[in-house]
C-alpha cells in the first residue's frame, strides 16, 4: 500500500469555473481567444487541446465571468457529461460546462492529474447532483481527495500511463483506417453510392429483402431477459461490442429476430441512420428497422449501401419530438444493384480488411485491459 499523503484538490489547485458571453452579441465572438465547451473535449484524440470550435473576443471574455486558464491547465467537464479531461497547450476559456484546475507549481504535475482524474470518471459522476442533469460542483471537486506522490514520481507515473495510452491510441487509428479502407474499396468497385454514377439499376428495399421492425418483450418479465440471444439498441450499433442485453428464447418471442448478415439501422431519434450488423440471429428493438437481403443482395453490399446513406435516411425522417422513419418510409428507400459478381468481389476484399481489423481490435482489447490494470496499480503506489 502507497505511503504517499492525500490532499483535497483544492489545497493544490486552484479550481476556475467557466461562463458564455450573451449569444446574440457578434463584438464577443470570434477572436483570438479558444473556448472550449465539453463536446471539445468528446471529439479529442489526445489528451492536449488548442483549438475550439468557437473563439472569443477579449471583450467576450470580459463581458462574463469565464477566466483565461494558463496553458498547462486541466480542463473537467462538470455537467453534459461530467469527466471529460483534457490539459490546454494555449491559453484558454471555457463556458461553465466546466470546473477546471490550475495546478499549484511544485505540488500537483498537470499530466498526473489529468491520468487520474481519467481513472476516477466515475467518482467524479458519483459527486454530481442535480434533477434535470448532473453537475459537479467547485466546492465538491475542491474537497476530492487525490495521492500526493513526490513531483517526480507524479511525472514517472504520467510518462507510463501516457505510453499505454498512446498503444491504444496507435490501435484506434488502424481500425479507423481500415474502415476508410472497406469504403474505398466500395467507392473502386461500384462508383459514387449517393450518386449512382455507373448507372446500376435501382429498387426499394422492400423488394430485395424481409424489412422488420423490431420490438422489446414485456421488461418486467425477468424471464425474458438474459438468455442467449442479443437484443440489439441503437447504442450497440457500430460500437464493435456485443449487444449488453441478451433475450431468453421467450424473450424472443415477444421481440422480433433476424439471421446473422441482417443489417440493423436506427430509425429515430438522435442517432437516427446509425448502422450495424447483426453477427449472428439477433433480437432487436422497436427504435431499429432491419433488412435480410434476398439473393439479388450480398449482406456486405447492403449493409454498406445503407451505411453510406445515413444522411439520407435522416433527411428522410419526420420530425415532431424525434426524428422519425417508419417501417413505410423505410422500406421504400432505394439503392443501386449492382451484378451479383461484384457484389461478390467486394465481400472477399471486405472479409479480408475485417480480418485485420479484428486483430487490430483484439489487441485494442488486450490494451485496454493493461492500461486499466496499470491505473490501477499507478494510484496506489505499486507500478
Amino acid at each position: 500500500m502507497t505511503p504517499w499523503s492525500t490532499a483535497a484538490i483544492g489545497d493544490v489547485a486552484e479550481i476556475v469555473s467557466g461562463a458564455t458571453p450573451k449569444t446574440g452579441d457578434a463584438a464577443y465572438w470570434d477572436g483570438g481567444v479558444p473556448w472550449a465547451t465539453p463536446r471539445d473535449l468528446s471529439c479529442l484524440e489526445g489528451p492536449t487541446i488548442a483549438l475550439t470550435e468557437r473563439t472569443l473576443t477579449s471583450a467576450g471574455l470580459a463581458s462574463c465571468a469565464a477566466s483565461l486558464l494558463p496553458a498547462g491547465s486541466v480542463l473537467l467537464s462538470s455537467r453534459a457529461p461530467i469527466g471529460h479531461v483534457a490539459i490546454n497547450t494555449v491559453p484558454m476559456a471555457t463556458n461553465q460546462g466546466f470546473k477546471s484546475l490550475v495546478p499549484h507549481r511544485g505540488l500537483l504535475e498537470a499530466k498526473y492529474a489529468y491520468h487520474w482524474l481519467r481513472a476516477n470518471t466515475a467518482y467524479l459522476e458519483s459527486l454530481g447532483n442535480g434533477a434535470t442533469f448532473k453537475e459537479l460542483s467547485k466546492a465538491a471537486l475542491s474537497r476530492v481527495s487525490i495521492p500526493l506522490p513526490p513531483m517526480e514520481e507524479q511525472l514517472r507515473i504520467a510518462a507510463i500511463l501516457d505510453q499505454a495510452d498512446a498503444l491504444r491510441a496507435k490501435r484506434r487509428e488502424a481500425l479507423a483506417a481500415v474502415k476508410a479502407l472497406t469504403r474505398s474499396i466500395f467507392v473502386s468497385v461500384f462508383g459514387h453510392p449517393l450518386v449512382n454514377d455507373r448507372g446500376w439499376p435501382e429498387r426499394e428495399l422492400q423488394g430485395l429483402g424481409r424489412v422488420v421492425t423490431g420490438k422489446t418483450p414485456p421488461t418486467a418479465e425477468q424471464a425474458m431477459f438474459g438468455g442467449p440471444i442479443p437484443f440489439v439498441t441503437p447504442g450497440d450499433l457500430g460500437s464493435g461490442r456485443p449487444p449488453k442485453r441478451t433475450l431468453t428464447e421467450a424473450g424472443a418471442t415477444h421481440s422480433r429476430v433476424v439471421r446473422r448478415g441482417a443489417t440493423l439501422v436506427c430509425c429515430i431519434g438522435a442517432t437516427i441512420g446509425k448502422v450495424g450488423r447483426a453477427e449472428c440471429a439477433s433480437a432487436f428493438n422497436q427504435q431499429i428497422n432491419a433488412v435480410e437481403w434476398n439473393e439479388a443482395v450480398h449482406d456486405a453490399y447492403g449493409y454498406a449501401s445503407l451505411e453510406f446513406r445515413r444522411g439520407v435516411i435522416a433527411a428522410a425522417g419526420t420530425s415532431t419530438t424525434l426524428p422519425l422513419l417508419n417501417k413505410s418510409g423505410f422500406q421504400r428507400l432505394r439503392i443501386p444493384v449492382p451484378p451479383s459478381e461484384l457484389q461478390l468481389e467486394y465481400a472477399r476484399q471486405v472479409r479480408l480488411a475485417e480480418r485485420v481489423a479484428t486483430d487490430h481490435s483484439t489487441q485494442l482489447d488486450q490494451f485496454d485491459v493493461l492500461f486499466a490494470s496499470l491505473q490501477d496499480r499507478a494510484f496506489k503506489g505499486d507500478l
